[in-house]
């Protein structure tokens, strides 16, 4: 699986209620990866609207895209 894959699987486990309360130190490290990656992984979420990435947690903003991204 793709850094993004792993990363989307992640935020919807974590995600109650649509927020992840995880820094992206934290999600790289339970997607198996390091923050650099997990954070360009992280943006290109956000670029694509499937997340918003705020200080120390990301709210899920589609999390049938997120399921979709965890199928590519």
């Amino acid at each position: 699986r793709t850094v993004r894959a792993r990363l989307a699987r992640q935020l919807l486990a974590e995600a109650a209620e649509g927020t992840a309360d995880l820094t992206q130190q934290e999600l790289a490290e339970r997607a198996g990866t390091v923050r650099e990656i997990a954070g360009r992984a992280l943006r290109r979420l956000a670029e694509d609207g499937l997340v918003r990435l705020e200080r120390g947690r990301v709210i899920v903003l589609d999390p049938i895209g997120l399921a979709q991204v965890i199928e590519e």
